[in-house]
């Protein structure tokens, strides 16, 4: 690839022919979304052990490295512009199995309504169909959706609702230590 331009987030950046080991680096971490794991596919020479520490402060650079985020970028953009998934049809679909709502796989008088009757924002949500018979006859005998739980755990992180809640006790060795002094003195 010769020279282009790509518009990231408003400016302009020229991406100039990156070092193959440097696009290699930048293909890996596309598609494992790790520096470490790509550093070391990218870089590590057959035969000879690399560390994991040292794969991953030399990742890390790397990830700094304005010419190979203009790369993964670039990538980025052609998957998505090649695939058409975005993030918002992502969250689209997250959306569906969060507020999916069972009712709407049976009909006002309470039967089941044939799989091609669901609609679009509840047909996403099924995860998997047994059935007894033939989808001729409709006879179903469950219906399975995604996890809802897992849904809407993802859209409270997109949105910042729920924060990870990290609880340090930094006090259980000081404590136990007192405790077994304290049982030590007693016992002399």
């Amino acid at each position: 690839m010769g020279a282009k331009q790509m518009e990231i987030t408003g400016g302009k950046w020229t991406v100039a022919r990156l070092r193959p080991k440097m696009r290699k680096f930048a293909e890996e971490y596309r598609i494992t979304l790790n520096a470490t794991k790509a550093y070391k596919s990218a870089y590590q020479k057959s035969g000879k052990v690399m560390s994991d520490a040292v794969a991953a402060v030399q990742g890390h650079k790397l990830l700094k490295n304005p010419k190979v985020q203009a790369y993964i970028e670039e990538m980025l953009v052609e998957n998505t512009k090649r695939t058409e998934i975005t993030a918002d049809r992502v969250l689209q679909e997250i959306g569906r199995i969060a507020f999916s709502d069972i009712r709407m796989a049976f009909d006002a008088a309470g039967k089941l309504k044939a799989i091609g009757d669901w609609d679009d924002e509840f047909a996403p949500a099924v995860s998997g169909v047994k059935e007894s018979g033939s989808f001729e006859t409709g006879i179903v005998k469950e219906i399975r959706l995604w996890s809802k739980d897992s849904a809407l755990e993802k859209l409270c992180r997109h949105l910042g609702i729920a924060k990870e809640n990290v609880n340090l006790n930094i006090y259980t060795g000081l404590a136990d230590a007192i405790r077994e002094g304290r049982e030590r003195a007693a016992q002399r």
